[in-house]
């Protein structure tokens, strides 16, 4: 097969469903293992340096171009992205104790804040985050974040796109955006990493028409285990959503098209003690890299920021949550869109 807008014929063919639309994760098709860059047109240009086909082509042999949720640490480091926690993120788990209490008997005297879920109320859904049913887990989160004047929207899934296609879908367990807001275009995901991993380990679940037996167990866990990162909270999966996030936001830009696009995702981790709140900032040049893959776009290093949330005292739970959420963008202010262009999301 030809060579595909530079990209090593080893790397790019592609089932004709998935040229149609978005790829579906099916645990018996060895087929789901390996998302392959959409086809174009052969020409004589070749990728340029550092682009991202380009580095498809030089790191071929490692099988870069697969599903999000098998992402690894090679990725962040060849797309040029770090995880930062933030400065004041370490002294503010020594907090002053006086002042804790303090707020925390300020909030107990109040039995509800005015328009918003008393301390009791937002212990209860606290306590729900660490059940094994994922609906009530959600629908936890769900009480929390309206409390902040969110509203979650009906699809919980993002397309990722490539070469200005979409070559797959993130599972994530909820979007959310403002009831304000002019357009529906969420600024704010949500991702529970328990119900992540249960979906990543029936992806690799062996084809119903073979017996289990101890050495297919053992492939198993060993081909699970490739894909758990060492550090959960620093989960490259959680970069694939933040930029399949930004994607859907440029879409639905009509102004200011090379400014910087800001995205959010809380991510409740498997031990469910806290949040964790990420926050990024996306470049024109850094989302083009992937519309114009052949096409090298100079830029500066992405940078997630993210700090935790802690469950425990109450008071420094809503402290938390009203903190990340209210850097949260959009808040009912949405560019316009042009004369000539008056498409909704």
């Amino acid at each position: 097969m030809a060579p595909v807008d530079g990209v090593p014929s080893t790397l790019a063919p592609i089932a004709e469903s998935e040229r149609r639309g978005p790829l579906e994760d099916d645990p018996n098709s060895s087929a789901s293992n390996l998302a392959t860059p959409p086809q174009s047109p052969a020409g004589p240009h070749q990728p340029k340096r550092s682009s991202l086909n380009d580095i498809l082509r030089e790191n071929s042999r490692h099988r870069l171009f697969v599903r999000p949720w098998k992402w690894t640490s090679r990725h962040l480091r060849l797309l040029d992205c770090r995880f930062l926690l933030e400065k004041g993120e370490r002294k503010s788990e020594v907090m002053d104790t006086e002042s804790s209490v303090q707020d925390g008997l300020t909030i107990s005297q109040q039995q509800k804040r005015p328009g918003h879920l008393s301390s009791e109320e937002v212990a209860t859904a606290i306590d729900h985050l660490s059940c094994d049913s994922h609906r009530l887990r959600l629908s936890a989160i769900g009480l929390l974040l309206s409390d902040h004047g969110f509203h979650q929207r009906p699809c919980s899934n993002l397309y990722f796109y490539f070469h200005q296609r979409i070559v797959t879908t993130l599972r994530i367990d909820g979007l959310f955006s403002f009831p304000s807001s002019r357009s529906d275009i969420p600024p704010l995901a949500y991702l529970d990493l328990k119900k992540l991993r249960s979906r990543g380990e029936m992806l690799v679940v062996p084809s119903a028409s073979r017996r289990p037996n101890p050495p297919v167990a053992r492939l198993r866990l060993k081909h699970q285990r490739r894909f758990r990162p060492a550090n959960e909270i620093e989960d490259p999966y959680i970069v694939a959503v933040l930029v399949a996030l930004a994607q859907k936001r440029q879409q639905y830009r009509f102004r200011n098209l090379a400014a910087d696009l800001k995205v959010h995702v809380l991510v409740l981790p498997t031990d469910a003690q806290r949040f964790f709140f990420y926050t990024a900032r996306f470049s024109a040049p850094f989302l083009n890299r992937f519309d114009q893959p052949s096409k090298y776009f100079p830029g500066d290093p992405l940078c997630i920021s993210y700090c935790s949330i802690p469950f425990a005292p109450i008071a420094d739970t809503i402290r938390g949550m009203e903190k990340a959420m209210s850097i949260v963008p959009d808040n009912g202010q949405r560019e316009q869109p042009s004369e000539d262009n008056h498409e909704e999301f």
